[in-house]
């Protein structure tokens, strides 16, 4: 007797239902709804998950890597330098079936519903149908005629105005937020230039590309420009419609550099207001920290307002903070930038010393 009530004194307590998706359908959601480029990282997938589903266990980012690494290894998720991307299969819809099926049966019924007297009649106009053939061929000559004269029309417009598409650029390696890019630019030389200087075409042409790269700064795809480490080649100059500029096209590699949500980056305070501040990153002077996501700190006012935390800590001008990329986007205006937004949630994070720090960790 006493063996029996042992044994049902330890039986577990039933487990209690999970309230949250499934991890493949949360992690394929979190993907899809970040749209990245270049895939969404680890921290970026948990945060998204985290914001949306509340009853998490207190051991969630364990489990969540090793969901990630079981989808990649069954081919659900692309794994791309520390980022992660729905697979081709993944992202492919099944084909409808049930459709075909259903037009197949309905030809089979209309087979077996169409009497004999209708043969006739369908022999006849098949007999018919050469003369109709024959008097449309005209309308499709007339069709490739017309497709003739539009195409050279096209080409016309690309020379004239090669500034529209002024960077094309191919993507040939990437370590966090340090890409290398090879890009073609079509630099503009006006033709005065190589008229009166007496030196060749060649480093004319290479001096009008740096100043043209510190007018461009930053592009959408490839970021901001930091060097041109080798220049590829330079190809035949063509004079523009007006006459006064040779436009030529030079490839070249460069060195840029290209914000990602969910990296770490330090920045240097510039400015502070009584909703956030200001930061100042490498190229970046426009990254904004807002107040709702400093936790634990007040704005004090002053001559030389500051946010000062509950546990003595400072955020002021000329103060390094360390913070999290929250969310980006290319700016609209006429300014070439990216309009960055940081938050100092979680670990690690928040004002530190400078140490010789110049805005920038990589």
């Amino acid at each position: 007797m006493v063996s029996a009530t042992a044994t049902a004194k330890k039986t577990p307590a039933p487990k209690k239902p999970r309230s949250h998706p499934p991890y493949a359908e949360m992690i394929s959601e979190a993907i899809s709804v970040l749209k990245e480029r270049t895939g969404s990282s680890q921290v970026a997938i948990g945060k998204f998950i985290e914001e949306k589903q509340k009853d998490l266990p207190s051991n969630f980012r364990k489990l969540l890597l090793v969901q990630l690494k079981k989808l990649v290894a069954t081919g659900k998720l692309t794994k791309i330098k520390g980022s992660f991307k729905l697979s081709p299969v993944a992202i492919a819809k099944p084909k409808k079936e049930p459709a075909t099926k259903k037009k197949a049966t309905a030809a089979a019924n209309t087979k077996a519903v169409t009497p004999k007297k209708n043969a006739k009649s369908v022999a006849k106009k098949v007999v018919t149908a050469p003369g109709k053939v024959k008097k449309a061929t005209p309308v499709k000559k007339a069709t490739v005629a017309k497709v003739k004269k539009t195409t050279p029309a096209r080409k016309v417009k690309s020379i004239k105005s090669p500034v529209k598409k002024l960077v094309q650029s191919f993507l040939l390696s990437r370590d966090s937020m340090l890409c290398d890019f090879e890009v073609l630019l079509y630099v503009v030389v006006p033709v005065e230039d190589i008229k009166e200087s007496g030196e060749l075409p060649g480093s004319i042409v290479i001096r009008r590309l740096f100043n043209q790269l510190t007018f461009l700064r930053a592009t959408e795809d490839c970021g901001y420009f930091l060097k041109v480490t080798k220049v590829k080649s330079v190809g035949n100059g063509k004079l523009s419609d007006s006459s006064k500029y040779i436009i030529f096209p030079v490839t070249f590699y460069s060195r840029t550099f290209l914000p990602k949500t969910g990296e770490v980056l330090v920045g240097i305070v510039i400015k502070v207001c009584s909703h956030g501040v200001f930061l100042k990153c490498g190229p970046m002077n426009s990254i904004y920290l807002s107040l709702r996501k400093m936790p634990n700190y007040n704005y004090v006012s002053g001559e030389n307002p500051f946010f000062l935390c509950d546990d003595h800590s400072r955020i002021e001008n000329e103060v390094a903070v360390r913070f999290v990329v929250f969310a980006m986007r290319w700016s609209r205006t006429l300014v070439r930038k990216f309009d960055v937004l940081a938050s100092i949630e979680g670990d690690c994070l928040g004002p530190i010393s400078l140490n010789g720090l110049d805005g920038l960790e990589l």
